[in-house]
C-alpha cells in the first residue's frame, strides 16, 4: 500500500522534494535499474504535472551520504504557468514489470499574489 504524502506547490517558485524508500530499518533500498513515474492532476482528473526519470523530472540517484534518493523537480516557469486549487498525485517505481506504488496524496496550491 501506497504511503500518504500531500505536497503545496507555491507558484513562481522551483518545487523540489527529495524522500527516500527505506526497509523497516531505515536502510534505502537499492534503486539500481529502477525508473519512476508521477503524475500530479487536478481533482476533477486535468493533468497539472507528468514528472518522469525520462524527462527530467523525477531524479533516482545513488547519493554518496544518504544512499538511494528520489527526487522531485519542477521548474520556476512551470509553477508560474500553474493555474489550480487542489489535485492529487501518486507516484510509481518501476523495474522490469514490476510496478510498486510508492506514495499518493493530496496537493495544495499556493498561488503568487506578487509577480514580476
Amino acid at each position: 500500500m501506497a504511503g500518504p504524502y500531500d505536497f503545496k506547490i507555491v507558484q513562481g517558485e522551483t518545487f523540489t522534494k527529495s524522500m527516500q524508500w527505506t526497509d523497516d530499518n531505515n536502510v534505502p533500498y537499492d534503486l539500481t535499474g529502477f525508473t519512476g513515474r508521477m503524475k500530479l492532476e487536478e481533482d476533477d482528473g486535468t493533468l497539472i504535472a507528468d514528472l518522469t526519470t525520462e524527462n527530467g523530472g523525477m531524479v533516482i540517484a545513488d547519493l554518496p551520504t544518504v544512499g538511494w534518493t528520489i527526487t522531485l523537480h519542477i521548474s520556476e516557469t512551470d509553477t508560474t504557468a500553474m493555474d489550480f486549487t487542489t489535485g492529487v498525485h501518486d507516484l510509481e517505481l518501476i523495474t522490469g514489470v514490476v510496478v510498486k506504488r510508492l506514495i499518493q496524496g493530496k496537493l495544495k496550491f499556493d498561488p503568487n499574489i506578487t509577480t514580476p
